[in-house]
């Protein structure tokens, strides 16, 4: 009686500060940074969006001549540099699409409002990928350095969530199409458009085929070899993560389970990290797929959303894990944090990486 009488008492004085529910698992002291980042925004005292990322919990501010606000929509780290892609706004102007390498700002070209929302860098050449609108009209793009690669108006919307580039110079940019009344799988080559997907889908309403259903969310580049991560049409449980290689229609299920897969690495061994719901009633849990072997559960979390490998180890940033409102990350023992408790009230994160 006395032993519960104790328990009880400890219960009321952890309530001060916490509580006796489970908390998630423990997070290590800060790792060395230069590993895993996030970014977007960071509210400071004027009450304005200031554009950053984070490197471990260390937040970076990114500043440039005129700029009062902004955000990062995107963000790839190679050789130690930080490359951050999104918009900025000043005192007489928003709207107007950019991106950071290391603190240096670069406005990118366009004839009218925009924003980039995918980034990568090449041979020392930044490529970024978004749209802009030009009077009353939306094209998808893609910025070359800062020049302006208009791509082709489609009948239907094309949004651009990741872009790279072959050893030859080949620019992809890859994401959803709203061809018909859900989204479909698709990307570019250079300005030439394809589908992800076959149009055998037939519609009786319609009266004719439409695209399978999909998105791609992640791409990387391996020599001339592309790999497109993604989710697409699946069982009776919805869409499946899958990949596509080499720009084939022929989508390869990573999972037979709803699911996403948003993150692809192919600087050694390929890993696609995502997501899979194991059962109907379960919520999502957080894993990866290396290429051709079976799925790799995490211990914690619900969505990997960026994955790389360093010296045989695996990295992942995790959301959803169970106590921490924002990302952390794993290096397959432990999980560190990836934002500065102080910075967690002030902040918007729209994105991850782990440094190639």
């Amino acid at each position: 009686m006395k032993l519960f009488q104790l328990f009880q008492l400890s219960c009321l004085i952890l309530l001060v500060g916490t509580s006796c529910e489970k908390e998630g698992p423990p997070t290590q002291p800060e790792k060395e940074t230069g590993i895993a980042f996030c970014a977007g925004s960071y509210t400071n005292d004027k009450g304005l969006s200031v554009p950053c990322y984070w490197s471990g919990t260390k937040r970076v501010e990114l500043t440039g001549e005129g700029l009062l606000a902004g955000m990062v929509n995107a963000i790839y780290v190679k050789d130690g540099v930080v490359y951050c892609a999104g918009t900025y706004s000043t005192a007489i102007k928003s709207g107007i699409p950019c991106y950071w390498e290391g603190k240096e700002l670069h406005v990118l070209d366009i004839n009218g409002p925009g924003g980039a929302s995918c980034i990568t860098a090449s041979n020392g050449i930044v490529y970024c990928g978004g749209q802009y609108t030009e009077g009353n009209t939306n094209y998808s793009c893609y910025w070359k350095g800062t020049s302006l690669f208009k791509l082709e108006k489609k009948p239907f919307q094309t949004h651009l969530k990741c872009i790279g580039v072959t050893e030859s110079g080949t620019v992809y940019c890859a994401g959803s199409a709203e061809a018909e009344s859900y989204g479909s799988p698709f990307y570019w080559k250079d300005t030439t458009f394809h589908h992800l997907s076959r149009q055998d889908v037939w519609v009786n309403w319609a009266g004719e085929y439409w695209h399978h259903d999909g998105t791609v969310y992640s791409m990387d580049i391996k020599g001339e070899r592309v790999y497109f991560g993604g989710c697409g049409d699946g069982n009776d449980h919805g869409s499946n993560p899958c990949f596509w290689e080499d720009g084939s229609v022929e989508m390869t299920y990573l999972q037979e389970a709803r699911g996403e897969c948003h993150a692809v690495s192919a600087s050694g061994s390929i890993y696609y990290g995502g997501w899979y719901y194991p059962n109907q009633n379960s919520g999502p849990r957080a894993c990866y797929w290396p290429q051709g072997g079976e799925v790799v559960q995490l211990p914690e979390g619900g969505r990997v959303m960026a994955i790389g490998s360093r010296n045989t180890t695996i990295y992942c940033v995790v959301l959803d894990v169970p106590g921490k409102t924002y990302p952390v990350y794993w290096d397959g023992s432990f999980w560190y944090d990836m934002v500065g408790s102080a910075d967690m009230s002030k902040s918007e994160i729209r994105c991850y990486a782990i440094a190639n």
